[in-house]
């Protein structure tokens, strides 16, 4: 298990499509090891853009449209267990949900939304949603962007944050996410889950991708990821193939050589025992 933190990234990029190596270069950089991702604009499962981020050390799991636009995804290092969660669908945001094992046997339930149906269907779908999965896990982390102006008191904010509360989830976001000064995102989490003191916009990332209206958004995890066991090498030796007439001669042969020699240490004897023994990789 790793101690290093657990970095994750949330971010609206307007398109993985036409700057997919760039991106993933962005979050190396910032060491993520879980990126949300909002409007992917991916069209099908598996193309050159979902190739890239595999190349790049990375799983993906998405939803896709089979038009331009909107798409959400989880992207994750190979080494972090995370099972894709598949949740109720409605019409008014789109999402892509998975489930990440932490290293204290606790499920976190890590989800990926775009909003893109009016906010009267919003409130009542969203509210929905969060209530289908909140029996079923632990602990959970929703990331994305809502299209909601969050830096203003407003009706529709106030039913927001009430729906949000009302699951013990809290905001986490406090700056704007958006070049137009807007706050339109969210990270929102269960207690003790995100490190509150480490959650930053990167308000200057658009000076490097310039084609994103949205600033990413980097955070840590309070608890680490459980991780892919390695695997272990096993090796089999096919006994049909060993010369047996060959080892039986190479084994007298040892075994009458050790006891001519007069070898008063033990380590030396073990050896020199051992070593006739080890010549199965020669007769097979």
């Amino acid at each position: 298990m790793s101690s290093d933190p657990l970095n994750c990234m949330s971010w609206n990029v307007r398109s993985l499509n036409n700057k997919v190596d760039e991106i993933m270069e962005f979050i190396a950089d910032n060491k993520v090891s879980v990126f949300i991702i909002q409007e992917t604009w991916l069209t099908d499962t598996n193309n050159h853009t979902t190739a890239v981020i595999r190349a790049h050390g990375f799983n993906v799991v998405h939803i896709h449209r089979n038009s331009k636009g909107g798409g959400v995804a989880i992207a994750h290092k190979n080494n972090i267990k995370l099972v894709q969660v598949f949740s109720s669908v409605h019409g008014s945001f789109e999402s892509v949900t998975a489930r990440l094992i932490q290293d204290d046997r606790k499920n976190l339930l890590i989800s990926s939304l775009y909003r893109t149906g009016t906010l009267g269907s919003f409130f009542h779908d969203f509210d929905t949603w969060i209530g289908g999965l909140f029996v079923k896990f632990e602990r959970f982390l929703i990331c994305g962007d809502i299209n909601l102006h969050l830096e203003e008191t407003s009706a529709h904010s106030t039913e927001f944050y009430r729906i949000v509360s009302s699951y013990g989830l809290t905001q986490l976001v406090k700056k704007p996410t958006h070049k137009g000064n807007h706050l339109l995102d969210i990270i929102l989490a269960s207690h003790k889950v995100v490190c509150h003191d480490k959650v930053s916009v990167l308000d200057d990332a658009i000076a490097r991708l310039p084609s994103c209206d949205h600033y990413p958004i980097l955070f840590t995890l309070e608890h680490q990821a459980c991780q892919h066991d390695q695997r272990k090498l096993i090796q089999f030796r096919n006994l049909h193939k060993i010369d047996s007439t060959a080892f039986s001669e190479d084994l007298l042969d040892g075994f009458d050589s050790y006891q001519k020699l007069n070898l008063s240490y033990f380590g030396d004897r073990l050896s020199h025992y051992n070593s006739p023994v080890l010549c199965v990789d020669t007769t097979a």
